[in-house]
């Protein structure tokens, strides 16, 4: 990691905003290609890069530099994929339900 992002890093974690917003401008792209290839839906891409940036906001203090950020990121987005292939799923197999049940 570079010395400017983690100096990028400590300043977000002190709650400099723009420090925040650099940091994440920095890695959109990176973060965007890797959603693109895992979900291979552009908008589901962009619908989930921009909820990881959201938790990287909300969270930015509790990463401790034990990974790269860019490792960071992206395991917050898998676990944000995981969770909304989870919820599809669910919500698949209760409308599967209650059209099993309307048609009877």
């Amino acid at each position: 990691m570079s010395d400017g992002t983690l100096e990028l890093i400590k300043r977000a974690q002190q709650g400099d905003a723009s420090a925040l917003a650099e940091l994440l401008r920095g890695h959109y792209t990176f973060l965007f290609k890797y959603l693109i290839k895992a979900t291979m839906d552009p908008s589901l891409a962009e619908e989930l890069a921009q909820d990881t940036m959201v938790r990287c906001m909300e969270k930015i203090g509790t990463y401790n530099g034990s990974s790269s950020f860019s490792s960071w990121l992206i395991t917050i987005a898998t676990r944000l994929y995981i969770d909304r292939k989870r919820r599809w799923k669910r919500e698949t197999q209760w409308f599967r339900q209650e059209q099993g049940a309307a048609a009877i």
